[in-house]
């Protein structure tokens, strides 16, 4: 995902999240 893009948008499911919020969401899960 390029810097400039801010908003992240799943093309399966549509989930769309803040860049920074959703890498926070998957860095927890990795921890899990």
């Amino acid at each position: 995902m390029p810097l400039h893009e801010r908003t992240y948008n799943c093309a399966n499911c549509g989930f769309q999240a803040e860049r920074d919020f959703n890498a926070a969401v998957n860095e927890r899960k990795l921890c899990e």
